[in-house]
């Protein structure tokens, strides 16, 4: 793997990471080809939780997607493409190489979940810049 696709990738998976701090109330989904940094980075469970703590303000827990549930496919879809929504709206770049807008469904990997509107510190109400969604709230 060439230098500038790692830098690119990296850069990805950091504006996945924005996500939750621009947007603490609403699920986001990774796109395939942000998800193995995101593993990498998971895989050090302790610097991991540290960051979380620090940057995202709560453990960013990971949420695979079940393929034989359709319901949660479709859930997956549309946080997929509500993070791709946000990605555009909130960011001056972003590559298409990493944060496809059209996707199949077999591309469709997994999501994050930590934080709710009622258990929010004070500080994450006042930076979040989007409401909550219940269309972007875990399956029930």
């Amino acid at each position: 793997v060439c230098e500038d696709y790692m830098q690119g990738m990296l850069f990805a998976l950091k504006q996945y990471y924005a996500l939750p701090v621009l947007d603490p109330f609403n699920m986001h989904a990774v796109s395939f080809e942000v998800d193995d940094a995101w593993h990498a980075h998971m895989l050090c469970s302790k610097d991991y939780a540290d960051f979380c703590s620090k940057v995202v303000g709560y453990f960013m827990h990971h949420e695979p997607l079940d393929r034989e549930n359709p319901r949660a496919v479709a859930h997956v879809r549309v946080q997929y493409e509500y993070t791709i929504e946000c990605m555009h709206k909130w960011f001056e770049s972003v590559d298409e190489k990493f944060w496809p807008r059209d996707v199949s469904d077999a591309r469709l990997i997994c999501w994050h979940f930590g934080n709710t509107i009622k258990d929010a510190p004070d500080d994450m109400r006042a930076r979040a810049i989007a409401q909550p969604d219940i269309h972007h709230q875990p399956l029930a």
